[in-house]
């Protein structure tokens, strides 16, 4: 009887609390905006893992071609992996591992749409909008031969090497890297950036 008591009370909780009710709206909001995966939460090699089986267990079913396949997929591991390893908490800026984030993967027109955002400390923001400003200024040929430049500076230096990620997202895409920073508080800001993977290159 207690325990039928205490389902009781739940349900009535979140009846009250309106979650089912938002739980739907959400659903509606998701189809709506064509969303294939959304998540917060940690973001580590097996949470990586799983996304990306999810996503290419979704592309198999497309009609894409297996280029296209192949850069979404691309972008999605980049992405997660940035969270992973480039996350810093939000209240003290200092780095957290595993790390903690935000990822949407989505369907847009004629385009995928993948999202991801994460805490950077304060310090570490001027070198990161410099260095995507810096890779969005340049021509797909020059990003291939900046991509094998930082690929050999790299061996020899761990902070060289930070951004290829970014660079590779940018040569697979083919398009620049839209994102937005929104300050937290003194120590952390929230990095967001929205890639378009075009269906058709």
């Amino acid at each position: 009887m207690e325990k039928l008591n205490d389902i009781i009370e739940a349900e009535k909780f979140i009846t009250e609390k309106g979650y089912l009710k938002f739980v739907h709206e959400l659903h509606k909001i998701l189809l709506k905006k064509d969303i294939i995966l959304v998540y917060e939460g940690e973001v580590d090699q097996s949470i990586t893992k799983a996304f990306t089986s999810l996503v290419e267990r979704h592309l198999s079913g497309s009609e894409q071609s297996f280029t296209i396949k192949k850069r979404v997929y691309h972008v999605i591991v980049e992405c997660l992996q940035n969270i992973c390893k480039h996350s810093d908490n939000m209240l003290t800026g200092e780095a957290i591992s595993p790390g903690e984030g935000v990822f949407v993967v989505a369907r847009d027109k004629g385009n995928y749409i993948v999202i991801s955002g994460n805490a950077v400390y304060a310090n570490r923001i001027e070198a990161l909008t410099e260095s995507i400003d810096y890779i969005n200024s340049l021509e797909i040929a020059e990003l291939k031969d900046y991509y094998k430049t930082q690929l050999k500076e790299s061996r020899l230096s761990e902070k060289a090497g930070a951004g290829l990620g970014l660079i590779d997202i940018a040569r697979k895409t083919e398009r620049k890297i839209n994102y937005i920073i929104e300050p937290i508080n003194d120590h952390a800001a929230f990095f967001i950036m929205k890639l378009t993977i075009p269906k058709s290159i």
